[in-house]
């Protein structure tokens, strides 16, 4: 194997979108956009818990549920580019985690949160989380910058850059 060559079970993974990505491993925009869609394809990118039809299901647990509209719409954006993203470290994970801004105004608001056993949304969210999850796979929820701003000062997350 030639130096700095993944291995090819890794690069197949990869080309078949069900990689999982890991700390300080170069991921790009297009990497991102093609795992993402790819799991909205397999209907895991959305899960029950984040899933606008479950809203009236009370659960265990805070939760972001994603709008009607920003559901509706999430293919499309990740389709056509139309988002920035930035990637950011938990100090409780492994696996990186993507913040997406979405440039389409009618997106906004992504995700409504809602508290622990309640169906009414609390407060709104204006980022889209990606996750690429060693467990769940690549799946997405709401979060507000606000919310990760804070995480940041806490360092409880930390800023690693822009992906492009």
């Amino acid at each position: 194997m030639q130096a700095g060559r993944p291995p090819r079970r890794r690069e197949a993974l990869r080309l078949r979108g069900n990689y999982h990505y890991t700390q300080g491993e170069q991921v790009t925009k297009a990497d991102l956009q093609k795992s993402v869609l790819d799991a909205a394809a397999s209907g895991s990118f959305v899960t029950p818990k984040h899933d606008p039809a479950n809203i009236a299901t009370p659960l265990t647990g805070d939760r972001s549920v994603f709008t009607v509209p920003a559901s509706s719409s999430l293919c499309e954006m990740f389709r056509s580019g139309t988002f920035t993203v930035e990637e950011y470290k938990k100090s409780t994970q492994k696996d990186p985690l993507y913040v997406v801004t979405p440039f389409d105004p009618k997106m906004y608001p992504v995700a409504d949160m809602l508290l622990s056993g309640s169906t009414t949304p609390t407060s709104q969210c204006d980022r889209i989380l990606v996750y690429s999850g060693s467990v769940q796979g690549w799946h997405g929820c709401g979060e507000s910058m606000a919310v990760i701003d804070a995480y940041v000062s806490s360092s409880a997350w930390t800023f690693v850059g822009p992906v492009t």
